[in-house]
């Protein structure tokens, strides 16, 4: 598993804190170092599911003056967020798919992560994911196949919650996809008061019209 940021991390550059955890640890960072804990049982199940064989999603960085508006976009939101000042950030899959072809800390999921679109609710990825074996298993196995994230404004902040995952052809058990949620892994992100107080700060945080768009509001205390 990832380690969780340490508490002196600056909140201020555009890809620093708030921005970084919500747009993207709370979109992506769940997935990085997933791990699941399983018995044989369990591993011979998801092997009926995944394959040996790595698949390599599109990397897709944005043109240079797509990229440069999207970086002064990110840097307006993100001080919205320090201010009683309203604001409004909307990402589409090429967005998306920008921030992990070109974020540093998002560098594990290259290749492994790609947006195919943002639909009225929800957010569909093509994945080539590892999955981790038994600890005494020398071998590799990769979900490769399709996740549905729903993004939610929740009272413990911004949560993506794993809606679906599918592989063609190829049943997965609902035990599976429970253990896949990012719901809970999010939650060390926003551990860094910084962090907590700039994401109480959001509106909306949700798929609308093929893009996932986050609203500012006023400062409140929280």
């Amino acid at each position: 598993m990832v380690a969780p940021a340490p508490a002196d991390v600056s909140l201020r550059p555009i890809w620093g804190g708030c921005l970084f955890v919500v747009l993207g640890l709370a979109i992506f960072g769940g997935l990085i170092g997933f791990s699941l804990w399983q018995g044989i049982g369990q591993s011979k199940a998801i092997d009926t599911f995944t394959q040996p064989q790595r698949v390599p999603q599109p990397v897709e960085p944005m043109p240079a003056a797509a990229a440069a508006a999207l970086d002064a976009e990110l840097a307006r939101f993100t001080a919205s967020l320090d201010t009683a000042r309203e604001d409004q950030l909307a990402l589409d899959a090429a967005r998306l798919n920008h921030l992990v072809a070109r974020h540093p800390r998002l560098a594990d999921l290259r290749g492994q992560l790609h947006v195919r679109e943002v639909t009225t609710d929800r957010i569909v990825a093509s994945i080539c994911y590892p999955i981790n074996p038994l600890p005494f298993e020398r071998r590799e196995r990769f979900l490769v196949g399709e996740v549905t994230l729903r993004p939610e404004l929740t009272d413990r902040g911004p949560v993506l919650r794993v809606a679906g995952l599918g592989v063609p052809g190829k049943p997965i058990p609902d035990w599976f996809t429970r253990q896949f949620s990012l719901y809970h892994l999010l939650e060390r992100y926003l551990a860094d008061p910084g962090a907590r107080r700039r994401a109480a700060q959001l509106a909306a945080f949700q798929a609308e019209d093929g893009r996932l768009v986050l609203r500012s509001l006023p400062w409140v205390a929280r």
